[in-house]
């Protein structure tokens, strides 16, 4: 495994921790099945991301990285759901498992790494994309913050934040992937 891959992995293990830190700290202000939701949305984009990650890197071991991101997902909907009740982390784990099997496959798919890279980009930003949820679906945020007239300085930092993420170092780890050779490929015809 390459830089960019061991980036992209520490990025979403930072996430999930920030993830668990905001659902246990907001699990009072959300219904169950607004948990059960933020389980399973973000399960199965860590596990998609992931298995397109993991599909194209190991790419001819299918069974490997289905199973890689499988449990990744497995675990990422275990911890996030958990501080929802048994229906968030069942849910979260089956999402988990579900997108463990469609990234893997879409990974071992993908030809090139012009392809992988805006993929797991547009992943990446659905994965972020969690923490707003919070924010979205907390009942008791909505009546408070906004009646304040800064209300709107939370987002736009986040906001900021991640678009220096994506800018800087997101763009510096795609610099670093090593492209897969496409030359030990033979197509059909092209023999002479």
């Amino acid at each position: 495994m390459g830089y960019y891959q061991l980036f992209i992995l520490g990025s979403l293990l930072v996430l999930t921790i920030i993830v668990l830190i905001q659902s246990r700290m907001a699990k009072r202000n959300l219904s169950p099945m607004e948990g059960m939701m933020i389980s399973m949305y973000f399960s199965m984009n860590v596990s998609l991301t992931v298995g397109v990650l993991f599909g194209f890197t190991y790419k001819g071991d299918l069974y490997l990285s289905t199973l890689l991101s499988i449990f990744i997902g497995i675990f990422v909907g275990l911890v996030c759901g958990s501080n929802f009740g048994i229906l968030a982390v069942l849910d979260g784990v089956m999402a988990g498992i579900m997108g463990g099997m469609m990234g893997a496959m879409l990974g071992e798919m993908i030809k090139s790494q012009d392809q992988i890279v805006p993929l797991v980009r547009i992943f990446m930003f659905l994965s972020i994309s969690t923490i707003y949820l919070f924010a979205i679906l907390s009942k008791r945020t909505k009546c408070k913050e906004t009646k304040k007239k800064s209300w709107f300085v939370k987002p736009l930092v986040l906001t900021i934040l991640i678009s220096f993420y994506f800018i800087g170092w997101v763009s510096y780890a795609e610099k670093q992937f090593n492209p897969v050779s496409n030359d030990s490929h033979h197509h059909i015809g092209q023999n002479f």
